[in-house]
């Protein structure tokens, strides 16, 4: 598989995931849907969560000891900047 195709396979879905954060973000929230309160902790986790499921998705494809140090890295340099973006 070519180089190009195996990052965009790879790191594609954290990038997409981290594009959607970055877009919700950005976004005003009082309340859940419908009214529904929701503790945002509990939103963030799941959220995050799932960043960090596409990031070890990821690494586990390079199967790399660099590629996991990055994930964890990477994953912590995105949330300190998305707590950044939001204030």
């Amino acid at each position: 598989m070519p180089t190009v195709t195996r990052f965009i396979l790879s790191w594609g879905p954290a990038l997409v995931w981290a594009g959607f954060l970055f877009f919700l973000s950005s976004q005003t929230w009082d309340q859940g849907p419908a009214g529904i309160q929701i503790n945002d902790k509990v939103i963030h986790l799941a959220l995050y969560l799932i960043l960090g499921a596409t990031l070890a998705w990821a690494a586990r494809r390079y199967r790399d000891l660099s590629a996991h140090t990055a994930v964890l890295f990477l994953g912590g340099l995105y949330a300190l900047s998305d707590e950044w973006h939001q204030s």
